[in-house]
């Protein structure tokens, strides 16, 4: 019968079993003596209950956040090269300048001829005004005061060309100073200083790729992509990087 409330079959055979050994115990040790004994180092540690992350190891590829090929729009001489292959650029670095020079006269003309037509307009637009006047009193006749007032109107048309090319001139003056797009680290110089360098030419001066942040690609086993999912739905999912097997400072990243 079961002595014990509340235990069963296992509780009783527990009791037999660990009286039946006490005796056996016993005969060992009166049989030994202390000299037989060896002491047996112990190592005592105390049991938790935690949540124990699974890692996936893998090999992968870093590859580019993102990547921008550097072109001239204007043509023209290099003269000067501000970076060296490999280095670091910030966004708005200047990484070219193509000769200026034949840049600054056309927008010195530019601005010449738009001073002159818009003279010639002031001029037009007061001989319409006296016209308009001379017409309502019977001095000059009708079809002389529209060819004075057809003459400013055409001239206003020109000022607003001579603008246009102008401001062209000042933007084809900057694109001779070539800045970096992006923050990132170049690539091989594809050009020289003293080369002639060509308008959107199909070759680039040099490619900039962004590294920070960066992408890694990697494979994982296709009996791991269940969990995977399950676990990117809830939150995020942590990455750890390691440049090398000996690394131990690995870069944190997230997995998209």
């Amino acid at each position: 019968m079961n002595k014990y409330p509340g235990t069963g079959s296992t509780g009783k055979i527990l009791i037999i079993f660990f009286v039946a050994i006490i005796p056996f115990l016993s005969s060992c040790e009166k049989a030994q003596t202390p000299q037989d004994i060896a002491a047996v180092p112990v190592t005592v540690a105390v049991s938790v209950l935690k949540n124990v992350p699974v890692q996936l190891r893998a090999i992968g590829n870093v590859e580019a956040y993102s990547t921008v090929s550097v072109r001239s729009q204007i043509g023209g001489v290099l003269v000067h090269v501000h970076f060296k292959e490999g280095q670091d650029t910030k966004k708005g670095d200047l990484l070219f300048t193509i000769d200026p020079r034949p840049y600054e006269a056309a927008l010195k003309q530019a601005e010449a001829t738009l001073a002159r037509d818009t003279a010639q307009l002031e001029n037009a637009r007061e001989q319409a005004r006296r016209y308009e006047e001379l017409v309502k009193k019977g001095y000059v006749t009708q079809e002389q005061y529209e060819q004075v007032r057809t003459n400013a109107v055409a001239l206003e048309a020109t000022v607003s060309a001579d603008m246009a090319v102008v401001e062209n001139a000042r933007l084809n003056l900057k694109y001779c100073y070539i800045y970096s797009p992006i923050s990132g680290r170049t690539g091989n110089l594809n050009v020289n200083e003293g080369n002639l360098i060509k308008a959107n030419a199909d070759s680039s001066m040099v490619v900039i790729n962004q590294v920070q942040p960066v992408y890694v690609t990697f494979s994982v086993p296709e009996q791991s992509l269940t969990d995977i999912r399950r676990h990117m739905s809830g939150g995020k999912l942590n990455i750890d990087a390691y440049a090398s097997r000996e690394d131990r400072n690995p870069l944190q990243g997230v997995l998209t």
